[in-house]
């Protein structure tokens, strides 16, 4: 991520949380002039446990997730975000609970027959006024680069007037998608567990009703104006 000017920043020590392969990360935390935020940068082997990869990512997100600092993890993950599979499946119910939200939606490595988006960029869509998306070439490998620009100066003006509070968005609408959602849905890691194990059936509804859920009732940031008392 490219950042524009030089701001004040410090390095989180997370190393407790990494394994080789499995994850490996580092994070730097930056203030910027109207934000606070917090990127984490991962990698994941495609020889490392997918499990042990997510719950690692959550416990360090569980660490440096702070009301006052937007998260911001990119990196190579080696689950490919342009087909739907378990992994980007379960992944993406831990991320949606933090407001996470997938923001490259473009191949990151091409070859002659296959085309993968297994590099990514995770924040809260929310916090940011706009931000752009784009894939450079690096030379350095051969997977392609990924540049987000976020825009975050238009809150520089408004931030010591006006606080912030998160909601679901819950309407007719948003409710009768969830219904049709949860009605459609086949269930069948839940249904056809062939082990019937009651803890991995539980897991395989939860992660699906969680995914529904998430898709159906996104958060979203309201803004309200401070009360002024000149007297």
């Amino acid at each position: 991520m490219y950042i524009q000017k030089q701001f004040p920043y410090s390095v989180i020590n997370i190393e407790k949380f990494c394994k080789d392969e499995e994850l490996e990360a580092c994070a730097l935390k930056l203030d910027f002039l109207s934000i606070k935020a917090c990127i984490i940068t991962v990698y994941r082997s495609p020889n490392g446990n997918v499990q042990h990869f997510i719950k690692g990512l959550d416990n360090i997100i569980k660490k440096n997730c702070k009301t006052d600092v937007q998260l911001i993890i990119c990196g190579d993950i080696n689950i490919n975000y342009l087909i739907e599979s378990k992994e980007k499946q379960e992944l993406n119910n831990i991320l949606n609970s933090y407001n996470l939200l997938s923001v490259i939606n473009f191949p990151t490595r091409v070859k002659s027959n296959s085309r993968y988006a297994i590099d990514n960029i995770f924040l809260d869509t929310t916090q940011f006024g706009r931000y752009t998306t784009c894939s450079m070439v690096s030379g350095l490998s051969d997977h392609d680069a990924q540049m987000v620009e976020l825009y975050v100066a238009y809150l520089n003006s408004k931030r010591n007037n006006y606080k912030t509070r998160t909601i679901r968005k819950i309407d007719f609408n948003s409710i009768s998608e969830f219904k049709d959602k949860v009605s459609s849905e086949l269930w069948p890691n839940v249904l056809e567990n062939v082990n019937n194990d009651v803890d991995t059936i539980f897991n395989s509804f939860l992660n699906t009703y969680l995914q529904i859920f998430y898709s159906c009732f996104p958060k979203k940031q309201l803004m309200s104006q401070h009360q002024i008392n000149n007297g």
